[in-house]
């Protein structure tokens, strides 16, 4: 999205448990570019920002199961399993390497993949929740960004709506069809895709 399209932008705080702590809102105006970071030199320039509450009040039961998350996702990062924010794909990276027994790439400076095998080939790995929802259908789900990794193998892992995983693949990532916005079905018709973990979702068998 054009982030240019809209009025506002909104930025609400949290702890660490998401407690809500603080909301600002910037007008279009005052956005410094495209891309930029709401960072403490950022909220210092208060020509920018609106406060709009300190104190923020929630429905105690959804707050609770907010502090509930908040503790869970505590333990997944102590525990090394999730290492960032992107809490679907660091849970799916675990599952391929806890399964294939690889070396999960940490390092920031060493892009294009993932991970690493004791030969030394490289993993990218993508993973998705495959689900019916009423926002979408599951089967229009794509692995998008495939274009210029440099990984030697592809491996696609699905989650199911509790975050089990319920499929597994992997294949050469230059076999892949369409790197730029491919749909999830090509862990079927991809040249060489080895099935890891089987599936029970239809659609992907």
């Amino acid at each position: 999205m054009d982030i240019y399209e809209v009025d506002y932008l909104c930025a609400v705080f949290f702890d660490t448990l998401y407690n809500p702590i603080r909301i600002i809102r910037l007008q279009q105006e005052f956005f410094p570019g495209p891309n930029f970071s709401i960072n403490n030199k950022f909220l210092k320039g208060k020509e920018y920002n609106e406060y709009l509450g300190y104190d923020i009040n929630l429905n105690p039961v959804t707050q609770k199961e907010l502090n509930v998350f908040g503790e869970l996702f505590i333990k997944l990062k102590e525990s090394g399993i999730v290492h960032s924010r992107r809490i679907v794909g660091d849970i799916g990276e675990y599952y391929a390497c806890d399964e294939m027994g690889l070396i999960r790439n940490l390092n920031n400076t060493e892009k294009g993949f993932d991970a690493k095998d004791s030969q030394g080939n490289t993993y990218e790995i993508k993973t998705r929740r495959v689900y019916e929802s009423g926002r979408r259908k599951s089967n229009t789900r794509r692995l998008n960004n495939l274009v210029d990794k440099t990984a030697n193998f592809l491996i696609v892992v699905v989650l199911d709506r509790s975050f089990s995983c319920d499929g597994m693949w992997k294949m050469p990532l230059s076999n892949v069809v369409n790197p730029k916005s491919a749909n999830l079905s090509i862990v079927k018709n991809t040249l060489e895709t080895e099935t890891i973990i089987s599936t029970s979702i239809d659609w992907l068998k």
